[in-house]
């Protein structure tokens, strides 16, 4: 209007014309390469990269731009406000968009890549294979679950709500962990490798807790409320007690290394070899007297119920 080079001019016309100045390629109401206030070879009417519009277009086209690919209120290399497979509303990964288009991009679900507000590229509103989810997560997350490994609000790859292989539990936790029970590794409310709800093998238990735990009793590893490796309910082997203890207790004596109570490692309800006592005492005691090594009341290891001597 007033002055400048060969790419000014009052109202618009080539290529390199625009009204108040600006790039070899910029007009007031152009095409694809055209500002309203200068740019590059691609402005729109407040900015932004090289590929940006007005109004929308092409897969490359947003209203405030943005990058070469870029949207209304996002940014990233595959968004635009109404295009094709790379176009979201609000933005989020490679795999969004508003309206729907290919296996990744959807408003309310579909492919195994589709999300409604955007996550990673196994993201979907209503699930659908192993790698969907409600509000995003890892590539084995759904809302209502699916595969093994498949969860209803995130986690690792090996979460769901109802429960399902080895590798599925309600709330998280482990590899191992699912709702309602199921193998060795399957747990309520998660905890190790080896738990579940109601017992099972030598490595289940209600709770949680070490990998030898279970609810109804089961092998000499096992226990009702957690403890050590030899732990049981109801007694088994020289390794089962009914509270946990030493390795060597149990509920209802068995060998010469099981007690009531717990104890030390020689300790039995009733009497048996020259460890073995009820109440305990030194590890040579027993109830009713044997050789010279029991005692009713404990003592030395040459004491016994009647006995006199030294020994």
């Amino acid at each position: 209007r007033s002055s400048g080079g060969d790419s000014c001019c009052r109202s618009g016309g080539g290529n390199s014309c625009c009204r108040s100045g600006g790039g070899d390629s910029c007009y007031r109401s152009g095409g694809n390469s055209c500002c309203r206030s200068g740019g590059g070879n691609s402005c729109c009417r407040s900015g932004g990269g090289d590929s940006c519009c007005r109004s929308g277009g092409g897969d490359s086209c947003c209203r405030s731009g943005g990058g070469d690919s870029g949207c209304r209120s996002y940014g990233g290399d595959n968004c635009c406000r109404s295009g094709g497979d790379s176009c979201c509303r609000s933005g989020g990964g490679d795999n969004c968009c508003r309206s729907g288009g290919g296996d990744s991009c959807c408003r309310s679900g579909g492919g195994d890549s589709c999300c409604r507000s955007g996550g990673g590229d196994g993201c979907c509103r209503c699930c659908g294979g192993d790698s969907c989810c409600r509000s995003g997560g890892g590539d084995g997350c759904c809302r209502s679950c699916g595969g093994n490994s498949c969860c209803r609000s995130g986690g690792g790859d090996s979460c769901c709500r109802s429960g399902g292989g080895n590798s599925c539990c309600r709330s998280g936790g482990g590899d191992s962990c699912c709702r309602s029970g199921g193998g060795d590794s399957c747990c309520r409310s998660g905890g190790g490798d080896s738990c579940c709800r109601g017992g099972g093998g030598d490595s289940c238990c209600r709770s949680g807790g070490c990998n030898s735990c279970c609810r109804n009793s089961g092998g000499d590893s096992c226990c009702r409320s957690g403890g050590g490796d030899s732990c049981c309910r109801s007694g088994g082997g020289n390794s089962c007690c009914r509270s946990g203890g030493g390795d060597n207790c149990c509920r209802s004596g068995g060998g010469s290394s099981c007690c009531r109570s717990g104890g030390g490692d020689s300790c039995c309800r009733r009497g048996g070899g020259n460890s073995c006592c009820w109440s305990c005492g030194g590890s040579s005691c027993c109830r009713s007297g044997g050789d010279n090594s029991c005692c009713r009341s404990g003592g030395g290891d040459g004491c016994c119920r009647s006995c006199g001597g030294d020994s």
